[in-house]
């Protein structure tokens, strides 16, 4: 599934069309797809002023023969993602 989890940056970002700022949260992890093991680079996002529920924005992993992340989070359910938001959250609080 994913383990080794590691926060890269957290940052704010404003979406101009919504006229929304939001919280980022970049973590780098093991994603692991049997029988492979995937660098991957994992963006959450919640609006700023809500500290509310996290929600995926990005699941990329490292192409190896393109030396570039492609992005994945539109080839898995739902239930997966938040199965995987869910060890990063953990992961997070671990390390506090």
């Amino acid at each position: 599934m994913i383990d080794g989890v590691e926060l890269e940056r957290i940052f704010i970002e404003k979406d101009v069309v919504m006229k929304t700022l939001y919280q980022f949260m970049e973590v780098k992890a093991s994603f692991h797809s049997f029988p492979f093991v995937y660098d991957s680079r994992i963006r959450l996002k919640r609006p700023l002023l809500s500290k509310g529920e996290w929600f995926f924005d990005s699941f990329a992993i490292w192409n190896e023969k393109t030396k570039r992340l492609e992005e994945i989070k539109g080839l898995y359910s739902d239930v997966l993602l938040d199965e995987i938001k869910q060890l990063i959250l953990k992961g997070m609080e671990e390390q506090k």
